[in-house]
């Protein structure tokens, strides 16, 4: 029971700590996170050096792409999480969904409105739409890893 009780606990603080982790994110002023997305996007570049790309991408389309790109994996993590964590909480399946599906579009939205107030940041709707295809991909995923679990195809371990 202790043991049940330390992981229910650490995948709920999991959880907890990743949405401080977005919420850092969206503190970076406009110029702050462009530079962090043009590092990222400058390091992609490179492993992909000497592979034919097409020519009428430009790099301000690659620079949106990983912004985009950040959202969603940023949201996939926080549903895989979430769902995660409610498997301590909840034995039903369709309200466990429904919970982590909500509680990832309400940090989506309250994400969005705090950067209203960051310096050149604004909030946008698609961002939030975005978000949430990345947590339902992260729902969805999780879901597939416990189905499989419960068919015995992978070991009986939850993966936090």
């Amino acid at each position: 029971m202790k043991k049940y009780r330390c992981k229910k606990t650490i995948s709920t603080m999991l959880v907890f700590l990743w949405v401080g982790l977005i919420f850092s994110f969206s503190s970076q002023e406009a110029e702050q996170s462009a530079e962090l997305s043009m590092e990222v996007l400058q390091g992609i570049l490179k492993i992909l050096e000497g592979l034919p790309l097409p020519q009428e991408f430009n790099a301000l389309d690659w620079h949106w792409v990983i912004r985009k790109s950040a959202h969603l994996t940023e949201y996939f993590i926080l549903g895989f999480l979430g769902l995660n964590a409610l498997g301590y909480w909840d034995n039903s399946r369709k309200r466990k969904l429904v919970l982590a599906l909500g509680f990832s579009l309400l940090v989506a939205l309250g994400d969005e409105y705090y950067q209203t107030f960051v310096p050149g940041r604004s909030g946008q709707w698609t961002d939030v739409l975005i978000d949430g295809i990345g947590s339902a991909c992260g729902l969805l995923f999780y879901s597939l890893y416990d189905f499989l679990k419960k068919r015995k195809s992978i070991p009986e371990k939850r993966l936090i």
